[in-house]
């Protein structure tokens, strides 16, 4: 179940022109709930909830450009947006590093494969 609501991502993210962040909190609640059982572990409830709506914003950013919007004009038109180049996955947007931070790291160690070892 969804520790956070979408008015309350909206207080980190309003300016998204996406009408539900429903489906941005289920994914972001489900992502929470498989850390919560492993590395993050430790973290309350509270500081659990704080993760999930961080991660729910990156995961908005994601998929709304004019969330990235930095910059605009009027004449000639211009348009700069703030792209995903900090780094891979979580890391890709300010509300993602704060969710991986938040986390402990355990948002971006979850992210890398599984080691496996295979014998023949």
């Amino acid at each position: 179940m969804a520790r956070v609501t979408d008015a309350e991502v909206r207080v980190i993210i309003p300016n998204t022109s996406i009408a539900d962040l429903t489906p941005f909190i289920a994914v972001a609640s489900l992502q929470v709930d498989a850390i919560a059982e492993g590395c993050a572990a430790s973290l309350s409830d509270d500081q659990l909830k704080n993760v999930e709506l961080y991660l729910s914003a990156h995961l908005v950013a994601l998929s709304d450009q004019t969330v990235a919007l930095k910059s605009e004009k009027f004449e000639n038109a211009e348009n700069v947006y703030q792209t995903g180049t900090f780094g891979e996955g979580v890391l890709s947007t300010n509300f993602g590093q704060t969710a991986n931070a938040l986390s402990n790291g355990c948002l971006s160690q979850a992210q890398k494969p599984q080691a496996q070892v295979c014998f023949a």
